[in-house]
């Protein structure tokens, strides 16, 4: 729990973050404005997707293809690493389980994860489910999920690059120089 207090505490103490304030307030405007686009988008493209084609689910399919390999870019570009967040943590006496559990919970929760099933679940809810049944649904659901999960790893694992131990020591060396 006093991860989160730390990163409040540096979020808040940051001498950026008050000159920053107007990059932050078009931050969460911009990501109010996606999460009601797709949720707009999620509960109106049936109608555009069977008047396209017969078939919803399958065209559904095809555009979420397109939309994971945009995602992906995406991701690599403007996704923060959390990974580098926690390399000051390494000097003291906290239990790696410890580090890596918050490292899940705060890269699950991140917008790029979020953002999808905002399309996924209202497209599911008001299209899959009333043809399929709720078990096809709920294993479209997982089935996108896991699918989520594999794309946030492949953007670990990208970032984790051979760059990533070199900067994990020098700015661990910096760390503990900065205390002499």
């Amino acid at each position: 729990m006093y991860f989160y207090s730390h990163i409040w505490k540096s979020f808040i103490r940051n001498e950026r973050w008050r000159r920053n304030i107007f990059t932050r307030l078009m931050y969460i405007f911009f990501s109010l404005y996606f999460i009601i686009t797709f949720l707009i988008l999620g509960f109106d493209i049936s109608a555009s997707l069977a008047k396209s084609s017969g078939d919803a689910v399958a065209s559904f399919n095809a555009y979420m293809i397109w939309y994971l390999v945009a995602d992906l870019l995406v991701r690599c570009i403007l996704q923060p690493i959390p990974s580098l967040d926690v390399i000051p943590y390494f000097r003291f006496r906290i239990r790696r389980n410890e580090i890596i559990n918050h490292l899940l919970v705060r890269s699950t929760f991140n917008l790029f994860n979020v953002l999808p099933l905002f399309l996924i679940m209202p497209f599911v809810l008001k299209v899959l489910m009333p043809l399929d049944g709720t078990a096809a649904g709920l294993l479209y659901i997982t089935g996108c999920l896991l699918i989520l999960i594999f794309l946030s790893s492949i953007r670990t694992q990208s970032a984790a690059g051979s760059s990533f131990p070199a900067r994990r020591a020098d700015s661990f060396r910096r760390a503990c120089m900065a205390d002499f």
